[in-house]
């Protein structure tokens, strides 16, 4: 997001960016272009979007028995037609919203998904040839392959077919010996960062011991509900961490701390939770 005036390449390629966490994915979904972001996993996708809520989040509409019954849907069609009809409505909701105010569209979507999207906004006159499409993490495409093939396969053939402007995104891109193997990728223009060393550093890992460690989980979530994060200077400005991630190999434990930490969901106007 430093790079003052730098655009998303126009027409297909791919982006070494060489670094995790150099900030490409948050400068797609903050600059002056109307980019969709596609991304392998659900994951990533819901936590960019807590971070970015001036994004929309296209997913599948859940649907509870009560709404299904409250609305006199009673095939499966119908419900496919009232889900349907209800992402229509929330994205043209979001492209009013955006243009009104002079702002970009800023779309996320998982690979399989992206068909469905294009179609809608096709449907209320958006020109899909005018997006950037940033496919996150595409070096997944080929890994996904050994037990989606007919998935990665299909996204592949649909962004050749129907996209313009596809930037392949990666820190840790195929070989290009075999990148030029495959048709689909052999002829992309390649772009690739070159970082200046004073602009890298590791990550410094502080290890806690502990004997209890659910009790730690839930003291670090209360240290953060307080605001008192770890903080760090860098350049003489503090920066006070606002977000953790507990990694935790154990579902009734994790499922414990989410219970006496009582934590919640978070709700956003554009793409649910």
């Amino acid at each position: 997001s430093d790079l003052s005036g730098y655009r998303i390449p126009e027409g297909k390629c791919i982006i070494d960016k060489k670094v995790c966490g150099c900030g490409y994915t948050q400068f797609c979904l903050t600059n002056y272009e109307d980019v969709i972001l596609c991304s392998p996993r659900l994951t990533l996708l819901q936590n960019k979007f807590n971070q970015n809520p001036q994004c929309y989040y296209f997913r599948p509409i859940k649907i509870s028995k009560k709404e299904i019954k409250a609305n006199g849907l009673i095939t499966e069609d119908d419900i496919n037609q009232y889900c349907y009809i209800t992402q229509v409505n929330e994205l043209r909701s979001y492209i009013e919203w955006r243009r009104s105010s002079l702002k970009p569209l800023k779309l996320m979507v998982t690979y399989d998904s992206l068909p469905k999207l294009i179609s809608i906004l096709g449907a209320l006159g958006e020109n899909i040839q005018q997006k950037k499409i940033v496919v996150d993490e595409f070096q997944l495409i080929f890994t996904d392959a050994r037990f989606k093939a007919e998935v990665e396969l299909d996204f592949v053939t649909y962004l050749n077919t129907y996209c313009n402007n596809v930037a392949y995104l990666s820190s840790t891109p195929m070989l290009d010996n075999y990148l030029s193997q495959l048709p689909e990728f052999s002829n992309l223009d390649y772009y690739e960062f070159i970082w200046d060393d004073s602009r890298i550093s590791l990550p410094k890992i502080n290890h806690i011991k502990t004997d209890n460690l659910e009790k730690s989980a839930l003291e670090i979530i209360d240290m953060y509900r307080s605001g008192n994060g770890p903080t760090k200077i860098v350049d003489g400005k503090v920066y006070k961490s606002t977000e953790a991630i507990l990694y935790i190999n154990n579902v009734s434990m994790l499922t414990s701390i989410i219970k006496n930490s009582k934590l919640q969901e978070k709700i956003s106007k554009f793409g649910g939770n």
